[in-house]
């Protein structure tokens, strides 16, 4: 376990003890932290505490921070997208779209955000660009099924 996913379960441990107002505290100076790691990982008990809660504004809020503190932080970029995707906020898409273009070009080998990408063209209803993202995340991870699985039934959409 890394040091940001230590600091993470330990916050967010201090939240399942009913001392959400002291995980809050710490994460504060987490986040005030001049250490890149620690600062990282004050964010994730406020996202946690906002998933947990299903606050998505909160949420959304809080990722808005930490990629405005950390914009070379591709974690935060692709986490904010994933969300995005996975709760089907619609009118979030464009941006979740932007946060995952900017985080492939920072890495542009991350099959992650091409994944993400594919799935977000996809629900907008542009499967050809849906189509050519999937495929850069199956020439970057070819073992990954769902990836293929994807890709798949993205082509089969369009009868290819």
């Amino acid at each position: 376990m890394n040091l940001q996913a230590q600091y993470a379960s330990i916050i967010f441990r201090s939240k399942m003890k009913k001392r959400y107002e002291k995980g809050l505290e710490i994460s504060q100076r987490l986040i005030a932290s001049d250490s890149l790691e620690l600062a990282q990982a004050g964010y994730y008990f406020p996202l946690q505490h906002a998933r947990a809660t299903e606050n998505t504004d909160q949420m959304f809020e809080t990722y808005e921070q930490a990629i405005q503190k950390f914009p070379e932080s591709t974690m935060f970029l692709e986490e904010y997208a994933k969300d995005v995707y996975r709760k089907r906020i619609a009118e979030k898409f464009d941006r979740a779209i932007e946060t995952t273009r900017k985080a492939l070009e920072i890495d542009p080998n991350s099959s992650n955000a091409w994944d993400i990408l594919g799935r977000l063209y996809r629900e907008k209803g542009n499967l050809e660009k849906a189509i050519s993202a999937m495929e850069k995340a199956v020439e970057l991870k070819p073992a990954n099924k769902t990836y293929v699985r994807t890709l798949e039934k993205h082509k089969a959409e369009m009868n290819l």
